[in-house]
This record gives C-alpha cells, structure tokens and sequence, in this order.
C-alpha cells in the first residue's frame, strides 16, 4: 500500500543521487563520460520512472 512517505523517501532518494550525480560530473558533458557511466545513468532514469510509475498506480488503485 502507498502512502505519502513512500513519495517522501523516493523524493530524498532522488536528491541523494541528483548531488552524487553533480558532484561526479563536476561540470562534464554527456561526451565526456565513457559508455559504462552513460549506461548506468540511463539504467538508474529508467528505475525511477518505473518507481514513481509503479507509486502512480498504487495511488490510483487505492482511490477508486
């Protein structure tokens, strides 16, 4: 079941890799990183859209 703190701690996470993410790029451009550091930020986007997804449809579901 969700409730409003499964959004807060998706939300702290978030945060938590948006400055792990600022302070390892320190100012580098996506054709500055090699392919394994492209690929993993692509597979941590994809799991946070899947997240907030999956936390939408539980919300949905639970207010009909």
């Amino acid at each position: 079941m969700t409730n409003q703190m499964d959004y807060v701690e998706l939300g702290l996470a978030c945060a938590d890799v948006c400055n792990a993410l600022k302070r390892g790029l320190n100012g580098k451009t996506p054709n500055d990183l090699n392919n394994s550091v492209y690929e993993a930020i692509n597979q941590l986007t994809k799991r946070v859209t899947s997240a907030m997804h999956a936390l939408s449809t539980s919300l949905t579901v639970l207010s009909t």
